[in-house]
């Protein structure tokens, strides 16, 4: 029996560790800087839950969300603001983004609100 507990324990705690490292990245996620946000993330493809946008250079961003939106985006004051006129719940917000190898996290209402996580496509 204590030799079954025993195998029992370390399955167990081999299962929380794996579960521990698939919910973090392999990097620690970094504030993007406006030199990150234009050489690392503008004009790339990302994915959120299946949807799709992409901000681009020329201060436009359009995606798939909603049947399709698109917008315009600036950077102020360390923080990514978009306009999405089409949106009801939120047309226009700052946001504190973090990147973390292809991954970028966008906290909502400048590091106060929601929270998603995008993947940056090739």
């Amino acid at each position: 029996m204590k030799r079954f507990l025993a195998k029992t324990s370390i399955l167990s705690a081999l299962i929380l560790g794996l579960a521990a490292c698939a919910q973090e990245p392999e990097v620690p996620f970094t504030r993007v800087t406006e030199e990150i946000l234009l050489t690392q993330i503008v004009d790339r493809k990302m994915t959120v839950a299946g949807d799709t946008f992409t901000i681009n250079s020329d201060g436009t961003l359009v995606g798939t969300f909603n049947g399709g939106i698109t917008g315009t985006w600036q950077w102020v004051d360390g923080f990514w603001c978009r306009e999405i006129p089409t949106l009801e719940r939120k047309p226009s917000d700052c946001q504190l983004m973090e990147i973390a190898g292809n991954q970028v996290k966008s906290t909502r209402d400048k590091g106060e609100g929601r929270v998603f996580v995008a993947t940056i496509e090739g």
